[in-house]
């Protein structure tokens, strides 16, 4: 246990979970990436619990690794509930496995000095890209840096202890490449890279011997990769064969965007007491730069000595010390190649989550912590001027990594937010079934296509309410998306894009409110991206009375079908309550009604700041408008969980007659929802009054 739980490892690990726990529960709204973590990843293990069925590979695209936190997510739901903590959990618990890998690979390879230096690094970021996405369960990004980590430590023993010929080995390292690109496929540039170093050390000879044994492994480690793929009809080389396809900057232009003009933004540092976040970028970019340039000889001559190695064999242990920078080096300029040759995009994201634009830099990241560790230890054990070089590369590389501390919330005043969000998200779930390329279309596609809406309400219908209803509700905003993208024409002469006829009549009748809510919820989405008031906007797409426009109406107080975070109710709250003052009487009634789906929202889950933040908002909105705030009230809260009930927060919200509005609208949904089972769900609702 000494050997392997050194003093600086343990303080590593130490800093590296209360950094975390510190994060999550002073800031969660900073990793909250409610769009793209709660589904596909946090609803998976709700489904495999049975709550119904959509085949798994619908979810896939192109990144496994969503499948993966999938699974994991699954039992800590089991022991610890499914809530948007519990969720995050996983890259949590990733990093910390990567963090005890990554400081093995140094101290076995280099020092234990640059073990520490380097597992400090990562504890603590080392930027703030890396340190919000080592709790952001986005499924592949993150989660595929400690299986790197894995697959390196692998190989490099593989190396320096066997030669590069030892079968078992190389069986496990094969595992771990294949299982590696399974989680990421972008994971196939340094596992090249380890293949080519791999090449130039055994020669052409023994590595084409060692594939009857490396393959074979990678193979097994690829089995999931090999099976969603064949599921989905090989999505996964769809995926990749598009981002080749020509079009938009040239090469040059594109390796100029990657290695050059975002390479100071990419770590995406906030200010920090006081100082401005150029320092921190300016400081980590300087240490970078160093730490790559100042290996780069001794990996250049690694590489002149594995080139060298192609044509005899070796087992000469100087070799693969001389190649050890190599894949560490390299990594740099082979992701910039390939960014250069495909269209993969960078963006510039508003705060919180600008780190989201720059994933595709987690890995080098990685890799220059590595580098930094190691140029910094081996200017600490020279002399004179070096010496004093490595200790600024140690004291600028951790100065730059305290801006991650900009993040904690040490007044401690919305703590705790992380479990009372739901760790899943069933309306954004819907998305999945309106893919074309699952296949629930009648006609061609590519071509000329419309959903199977018979069959999507056939797999809607095998899930148990509420979890049935929230998916009604998300087939409507696809409903309504679709609408708009085939109608676009219309709404380039002003008129509205939104036609319920079109589309309602297929789905069953005690659906069609909730299928209509969700259809608002695209109305106001389309929204988001236009000039008008929402007044206007809203009168403009409901000018007939079309079947259930009321419920689409409605539907235009949320403008996403994923839900907000804590910081962004006020905001949201606030444009429906002025919308509501410039609406006629019968839209702004229901309008009003909209945003009472939002407060029960608000109220179900119960975070103490956010409900009075509603309370005092609710005492701006007109007396006439307040009865039907509390009827959305009841409707939302009845399908709002598994177990719905009326929290006495809900009661305390005053209306001419809120507290019978609330009450009838709740049973009303109830009962249209769970069907014989209603009398049961509201004795047990009545009970936890």
């Amino acid at each position: 246990m000494s050997r392997l739980l050194s003093p600086g490892l343990a303080i590593a690990l130490v800093a590296y979970v209360l950094l975390r726990a510190l994060l999550l529960h002073t800031a969660f709204d900073e990793t909250a990436l409610v769009h793209y973590e709660l589904y596909p990843m946090g609803t998976i293990p709700k489904l495999l619990s049975g709550t119904g069925e959509i085949p798994l590979h619908f979810h896939y695209d192109n990144a496994a690794g969503q499948f993966f936190t999938g699974f994991v997510a699954w039992p800590l739901y089991a022991l610890f509930g499914d809530s948007y903590l519990v969720l995050k959990l996983v890259p949590a618990l990733l990093g910390l496995a990567g963090l005890f890998f990554l400081h093995l690979f140094l101290r076995e390879n280099f020092s234990e000095r640059a073990a520490t230096i380097g597992s400090l690094l990562f504890a603590l970021g080392p930027v703030p890209t890396m340190m919000k996405y080592s709790v952001l369960a986005a499924g592949n990004h993150f989660e595929h840096i400690p299986f790197a980590i894995l697959t390196l430590w692998c190989f490099y023993r593989l190396h320096r202890e066997h030669g590069g010929s030892d079968r078992r080995w190389l069986f496990i390292t094969g595992i771990a490449m294949g299982f590696q690109l399974f989680i990421l496929l972008g994971a196939a540039i340094p596992i090249l890279l380890l293949c080519l170093t791999h090449l130039g050390l055994r020669g052409m000879r023994g590595a084409v011997k060692d594939l009857g044994v490396l393959v074979p492994g990678a193979v097994i480690g690829m089995l999931p990769l090999f099976a969603v793929n064949w599921a989905s009809r090989g999505r996964g080389g769809g995926f990749l064969g598009a981002k080749f396809e020509e079009g938009g900057p040239g090469f040059l232009d594109r390796v100029r965007e990657f290695a050059v003009e975002r390479i100071d933004r990419a770590a995406t540092f906030d200010d920090f007491l006081g100082m401005p976040a150029s320092v921190a970028a300016s400081l980590f970019l300087a240490v970078s730069a160093v730490a790559w340039f100042a290996s780069a000889p001794q990996a250049m001559g690694g590489a002149r000595s594995l080139f060298a190695g192609l044509f005899r064999r070796t087992d000469d242990a100087s070799d693969f010390t001389r190649a050890r920078l190599v894949p560490l080096v390299l990594y740099f300029p082979a992701v910039v190649v390939v960014y250069g040759m495909t269209n993969f995009e960078l963006h510039d994201l508003a705060p919180p989550l600008q780190a989201e634009g720059y994933r595709y830099y987690l890995p080098h990241f990685l890799f220059i912590t590595c580098l930094i560790a190691v140029a910094a230890d081996r200017w600490l054990g020279a002399e004179g001027l070096r010496r004093l070089a490595g200790r600024v590369l140690v004291c600028g590389s951790f100065c730059a990594a305290s801006f991650n501390l900009t993040y904690l919330d040490l007044g401690f005043e919305n703590t705790g937010l992380g479990t009372r969000y739901a760790g899943y998200n069933y309306v954004q779930t819907a998305r999945t079934l309106f893919s074309p390329l699952n296949g629930l279309v009648i006609g061609e596609w590519p071509g000329k296509w419309e959903p199977d809406r018979a069959e999507i309400a056939g797999v809607i219908e095998g899930f148990e309410p509420p979890w049935r209803q929230q998916l009604y509700i998300g087939a409507g905003f696809c409903e309504g998306l679709l609408q708009h993208k085939r109608n676009a024409d219309r709404l380039a002469k002003g008129e509205p894009f939104l036609d319920t006829r079109d589309f309602l009549p297929a789905y069953p009748d005690a659906a069609r409110g909730f299928v209509a809510r969700g259809t608002g919820v695209a109305v106001r989405w389309v929204h988001t991206r236009r000039g008008e008031s929402l007044a206007d906007w809203i009168t403009m797409q409901t000018p007939r009375p079309d079947p259930f426009i009321a419920d689409v109406i409605a539907g235009a107080a949320i403008p996403q079908d994923f839900p907000h975070v804590r910081s962004e109710f006020r905001t949201i709250f606030g444009a429906g309550r002025t919308a509501l003052e410039d609406l006629d009487p019968q839209r702004a009634e229901q309008l009003a009604r909209g945003l009472g789906h939002l407060a029960g929202v608000v109220l179900e889950r119960g975070m103490s700041g956010e409900v009075a933040e509603l309370e005092d908002l609710f005492q701006g909105i007109r007396m006439e408008h307040r009865n039907a705030l509390l009827r959305g009230v009841g409707e939302q809260l009845a399908i709002a969980g598994e177990a719905p009930r009326i929290p006495s927060s809900a009661r305390r919200l005053k209306a001419p007659e809120g507290e019978r509005v609330l009450a009838e609208s709740f049973e009303k949904i109830v009962r249209r929802a769970w069907g014989d089972e209603a009398d049961r769900v509201l004795v047990e609702a009545d009970r936890d009054r």
